[in-house]
């Protein structure tokens, strides 16, 4: 389905140690999660750079200028405990090609994600009927200067 044409309730009155996840299903369906076990947030920020050298007979005389630069935002969102249906269930957000977060307070629009890892941890290793989930992904922001 067009994402941008469905028609759905979105989580509302998140706490803001929570994260809606939605993907398309393995049913071509529309699903989400609210990971409500805490969010970390990092970025990565890299630069293209030009020379810019008005005096080749001096190099010293060189400078850099930044043409391009590109802050990849990096979210990992934790589970509370779960169990083995619930673990089973979220494995469709590793298989999906096609994960958002929606966007609340900005342009009210869902934003493409990339998964960039899935962890597992084992809350009780005897009976391992409660685990938990990690979910790191990344969206990108380019900006040109």
């Amino acid at each position: 389905p067009n994402i941008d044409t469905l028609s759905f309730n979105w989580v509302d009155n998140v706490k803001s140690n929570s994260k809606a996840i939605y993907w398309i299903n393995d049913y071509n369906c529309l699903d989400y999660y609210l990971f409500d076990g805490g969010i970390s947030i990092s970025y990565k920020n890299e630069n293209s750079t030009y020379l810019n050298n008005r005096d080749y007979s001096n190099p010293r005389s060189n400078t850099r200028n930044i043409m391009s630069g590109k802050s990849t935002e990096i979210i990992t969102v934790f589970t509370t405990a779960l169990n083995k249906e619930a673990l089973v269930w979220l494995q469709e957000i590793g298989r999906s090609r096609r994960v958002y977060e929606y966007d609340h307070d900005n342009k009210q629009r869902f934003i493409p994600i990339i998964i960039e890892g899935f962890e597992t941890t084992v809350l009780d290793s005897v009976s391992r009927d409660a685990v938990y989930v990690e979910i790191t992904y990344k969206r990108s922001i380019i900006a040109t200067r």
